[in-house]
């Protein structure tokens, strides 16, 4: 994370350790960082900062373990219905904070310029993607909104109820050599995340790729399977 200042990977590195805190003992922690718990407790009280070279290893740490997918399979509960429960992540800005920081490092070499999204519920994550790579913040919407007259519009065939959905953009928002990350919570049937890549292609941007927190089985798999994209995915449900 070397473009940012060394104060913010420290206060980065005390708010994870604050996120990961709501799901791990501190034994546990003491495990995965090896550092003594007072030293922890230390840091997520705010008595004191690690020292920049700790706080690099803290966010290492939290790649090179994979931490992100596994407070996303603690958090996530899934109903009777078979459809998962995301409020315990994406109402949680600490969380949002590691799953933000694990965007960075995946896409960090394609420098995005703006990161987009699909309105509602992968809003929260999309703000603190965009804070951190210091990008634009677009949202796709399901209606057009009466004071914009010029749109990117791509339809979406939905079969359960079937009908026909559309996502709409303000042409002006992504602009022509754009680098965009398309960033959305759940995928089941992958066709928001084509229609979103539809809209990148339509406004001449570049792709830099889709960070998905989570999805569902396998017909996502299907539907984006002739798209050259770099896609990454925190965890993966049957």
């Amino acid at each position: 994370m070397s473009a940012y200042p060394e104060i913010v990977e420290q206060l980065l590195a005390v708010r994870i350790l604050r996120a990961l805190r709501s799901f791990y003992k501190y034994r546990e922690l003491e495990e995965i960082f090896d550092l003594v718990a007072p030293i922890i407790w230390r840091y997520i009280s705010g008595k004191v900062l690690p020292s920049k070279d700790r706080a690099r290893e803290i966010l290492d740490k939290v790649i090179e373990l994979k931490l992100a997918e596994k407070i996303v399979e603690k958090a996530l509960k899934v109903g009777k219905r078979g459809y998962p429960d995301l409020s315990r992540i994406i109402y949680d800005a600490d969380v949002l904070s590691i799953l933000a920081y694990e965007a960075y490092r995946v896409f960090e070499s394609m420098r995005p310029t703006t990161i987009l999204t699909v309105a509602v519920d992968g809003i929260p994550l999309s703000v603190f993607t965009a804070e951190m790579f210091g990008a634009r913040l677009v949202i796709a919407k399901k209606e057009r909104e009466a004071w914009v007259d010029d749109y990117y519009e791509e339809q979406i065939l939905q079969r359960d109820p079937p009908l026909i959905t559309s996502i709409y953009v303000p042409r002006n928002s992504i602009k022509y050599n754009d680098i965009v990350l398309i960033v959305d919570d759940l995928m089941r049937t992958g066709k928001t995340v084509k229609a979103s890549i539809n809209i990148v292609r339509k406004a001449g941007a570049r792709l830099a790729g889709v960070f998905t927190m989570v999805a569902i089985g396998n017909e996502w798999r299907q539907t984006l399977s002739n798209e050259n994209v770099k896609l990454h995915i925190v965890y993966t449900l049957p």
